[in-house]
């Protein structure tokens, strides 16, 4: 026995539009969709939506998607910026799922990159130590019991840099970068503690 497929039929689907409003311009866009999805604008904050001639006017960023109850008969689209908006958007009948990245506004970003550390010297000490640190290293201290004092300068005498007297007490963690070459001194008052001294 044959088995019958409902193949079905769609009369109002996913469509794609990209348009471009001029300053103040309104734009109505006929068909019938219960969604919206603003996949792009190139200036924000000038966009307001609106549906089914509902009276609202909703402000509209990019990324932003609604998906309505009811399908509607139209979209409306307002530019009320006092330049060209260039928009890109979808509607139709059913369900867009989208995970693409999309960020709006200002976004501060850094990247960070480093060859790593040359060379990395260190260890378990209980008595008093003369620090050496060549410009860009890392010292890094842990101390495990009693108290230790860090005093450390750059070596060109210009107070570029100046711990001075600093009690780091058991249990406390400590890192100090180095930009111009340092030396110092680590004072152990019957203390333990772990130090490395990662350089470029």
């Amino acid at each position: 026995m044959t088995q019958l497929i409902n193949l079905g039929s769609t009369q109002a689907p996913y469509w794609e539009v990209e348009l471009t409003l001029a300053a103040g311009e309104h734009r109505k866009i006929d068909y019938v969709t219960d969604l919206f999805q603003l996949l792009a604008a190139d200036t924000p904050n000038a966009l307001k939506i609106s549906f089914g001639g509902t009276m609202i006017q909703t402000p509209f960023s990019a990324g932003m998607g609604y998906r309505l109850t009811e399908p509607v008969q139209f979209v409306e689209l307002w530019n009320t910026s006092a330049s060209t908006l260039t928009v890109r958007f979808v509607v139709g009948i059913g369900e867009v799922r989208d995970s693409r990245l999309t960020v709006s506004g200002v976004v501060n970003t850094k990247i960070v990159a480093t060859g790593g550390f040359s060379k990395i010297t260190g260890g378990t000490y209980t008595a008093n130590n003369t620090l050496v640190l060549p410009a860009n290293c890392r010292l890094d201290i842990a101390v495990v019991s009693g108290n230790i004092t860090v005093d450390i300068t750059d070596n060109a005498g210009l107070s570029a840099v100046s711990v001075s007297s600093l009690t780091l007490p058991a249990g406390a963690i400590w890192s100090f970068c180095a930009a111009v070459d340092c030396g110092g001194t680590i004072t152990a008052s019957s203390a333990t503690y772990n130090m490395t001294i990662s350089e470029v």
